[in-house]
């Protein structure tokens, strides 16, 4: 999962599964927002329309720009694939009083609305017998 923000003048690109923290420069981050839903030549050409007022942002840096990016999806450092996500709110435990396995999916409901309160319950949706 990769989380983009801006903070203090910087632009953070987060990948949560490899844990990479990156800081980039407005292209990129724009560049990385765009890289998993538009095709590379399409992507090339927007970046070059959207910077077109910008001497400093040529082709030949947008397609480095677009190799840095391939490379650290390679790597593992950007576009990481999230392989805990089949696990994901699922849990299993034994049952004391039947001896059988219960599955469940954690749902959580905020009791109460206050952010002095944050207190939360987890039921189960679903129990299979093995």
């Amino acid at each position: 999962m990769l989380h983009q923000y801006k903070l203090n003048g910087y632009n953070i690109v987060l990948d949560t599964c490899s844990g990479a923290v990156h800081a980039v420069d407005d292209v990129a981050y724009d560049m990385i927002a765009a890289w998993q839903s538009t095709d590379r030549e399409t992507l090339i050409r927007q970046m070059l329309s959207r910077y077109a007022d910008r001497p400093d942002v040529t082709e030949a840096d947008l397609r480095d720009c677009a190799d840095d990016i391939a490379a650290l999806e390679a790597d593992g450092q950007l576009f990481t694939p999230d392989t805990f996500a089949p696990m994901a709110f699922r849990k299993f435990a034994r049952s004391t009083i039947c001896g059988s396995f219960a599955q469940f999916s954690m749902i959580v409901m905020p009791l109460h609305k206050t952010a002095a309160s944050r207190m939360f319950i987890v039921a189960p949706t679903e129990t299979i017998s093995r």
